[in-house]
């Protein structure tokens, strides 16, 4: 009969298959861990990798920083202002060591990362049929997209910036009017300035992506510049995501056929 047929070929599956993809993708999530916590070392064996974000079409902002995990533990931020070339002025903020900033994207990729590998090494030897194997590759493949999107969607949500300047102190002081930011986009770490200008508002105006309050007055940006560098280490992660979530769609994608 065919249920027996499918059955058998679902059994196949299971006792074939599904331990292979579940030890490979275990190994990915090892890599991506370990690959984070090297990052993090603060030993003198492991030294502080400095990056420059900089753009050639960009004159008035640079950026040097050190990247540990997912905290910028240095910064160096170079805001050139003025309107014109002879009046304009280069300011040099230095970040505060005290108050460091933190990529919440890296933050939220690791922990979605360790979500998944915690799945694996709890239930990959406890699997009873497909049905349980479904339901893990499942758990890992949603914690996975999770940890790619993280990277590969920067926010740009003004009022996160508006807060990270209240935590974040550079010497001296950014101007009232200006907001910087540091994510990740793909494999690059990216800076941006954002100058702001004051608006009218009306109760019955509603706040546009580009703008935020401070105080009782509304501000949008009028102007804002971006530089960015490659970071090897969060291309690596990158370019293991994938692989993992094509192999979970893969398996699942057996198992439908299979079982239709």
């Amino acid at each position: 009969p065919a249920i027996r047929v499918d059955m058998s070929e679902l059994d196949w599956l299971f006792s074939t298959c599904v331990a292979p993809v579940l030890s490979q993708l275990q190994d990915w999530m090892e890599q991506c861990t370990k690959i984070y916590d090297q990052t993090c070392s603060d030993t003198s064996s492991q030294p502080h990798e400095w990056f420059v974000l900089k753009s050639k079409d960009v004159d008035n902002l640079t950026g040097v920083v050190v990247l540990r995990g997912d905290m910028i533990a240095k910064a160096t931020v170079k805001i050139g202002r003025g309107s014109s070339r002879s009046a304009k002025q280069e300011v040099r903020h230095e970040m505060n060591i005290q108050t460091p900033c933190y990529i919440s994207q890296l933050q939220e990729t690791m922990s979605n990362v360790k979500a998944a590998l915690r799945i694996i090494q709890a239930r990959r030897s406890h699997l009873v049929d497909i049905h349980d194997a479904v339901e893990v590759v499942r758990l890992v493949l949603s914690y996975v997209k999770k940890a790619h999107t993280c990277l590969i969607v920067p926010p740009d949500d003004l009022k996160q910036w508006l807060e990270m300047k209240s935590r974040v102190s550079f010497k001296p002081q950014l101007p009232v009017n200006e907001l910087i930011s540091f994510v990740i986009n793909g494999s690059k770490l990216v800076l941006s300035c954002y100058t702001l200008a004051a608006v009218s508002s009306s109760p019955q105006k509603e706040l546009r992506r580009n703008t935020v309050e401070m105080g009782s007055q509304l501000f949008e940006v009028s102007q804002q510049h971006s530089v960015d560098c490659h970071v090897p280490w969060v291309n690596h992660i990158l370019n293991i995501l994938p692989m993992a979530l094509a192999s979970c769609q893969q398996l699942l994608h057996k198992i439908s056929l299979t079982s239709s």
